[in-house]
């Protein structure tokens, strides 16, 4: 079976990565065609700023996946809710700090951008790219858990049917020449509906998981996940 879920994993994520590749490349041109090069500029600035704030998440999710191996396979359903409930609480405080540092960085990321657009126009644009960033951690551990039981397909066909809405949408946006705001918007809905995908396939799967236990990790096995972070 897991050597099954393997070869599935590998299928559909490069399966994924080639449709999302080529649909990416074709809303880039056509982006970079209707916008101009200085949209595209401020996107990548936008993306590279979001991204080096999201650093602070630490790679917490594959880090914390070998705690789940053991109880898997037991098929210990307290242990694998506890460790998921820890994942789910650090997510929260990442998730706020992300949103916090985002914030904080508006005014230093767009006063120096020299642009004919207005600098309200630019910080409502990046504070959309951080709202987008944020909504990609949702259910995070809902996707621990699939990556820990091989079963990381599922979280890869999400993300493929959502990218597929996404770029069906941003193609519409920039052909009709709606504003901006829309293109990163549909982005936004994208993450919104990948999330609710892997969270009822979660809910369907793993009805054994408790992940309102009140049963709570161990400290030396909250250490124990930092140091191998480390």
């Amino acid at each position: 079976m897991r050597t099954k879920n393997s070869f599935i994993n590998i299928a559909v994520s490069f399966m994924s990565y080639a449709i999302i590749m080529v649909g990416s490349f074709v809303v880039r041109k056509i982006l970079s065609q209707g916008s101009g090069l200085e949209i595209v500029g401020l996107t990548e600035t936008f993306t590279d700023v979001i991204s080096g704030i999201s650093i602070i998440e630490l790679g917490l999710g594959i880090g914390i996946v070998y705690k789940l191996y053991k109880p898997i396979v037991e098929k210990d359903w307290e242990q694998i809710s506890v460790v998921l409930c820890f994942v789910k609480k650090c997510y929260r405080i990442i998730l706020l700090s992300i949103i916090i540092l985002g914030f904080l960085s508006v005014y230093f990321v767009v006063s120096p951008i020299e642009s004919e657009l207005s600098k309200l126009y630019l910080a409502k644009i990046f504070i959309l790219y951080i709202i987008d960033s944020v909504a990609s951690y949702f259910y995070y551990y809902k996707r621990v858990m699939f990556i820990a039981d091989q079963k990381n397909y599922v979280n890869n066909v999400a993300h493929l049917i959502a990218q597929i809405i996404m770029i069906v949408f941003q193609i519409i946006v920039l052909k009709l020449s709606i504003p901006f705001e829309a293109y990163v918007i549909c982005t936004i809905g994208s993450k919104l509906i990948e999330n609710f995908i892997i969270s009822y396939n979660f809910d369907r799967r793993y009805k054994n998981i408790n992940l309102n236990t009140t049963n709570r990790m161990q400290e030396i096995e909250k250490k124990d996940v930092f140091v191998k972070m480390r």
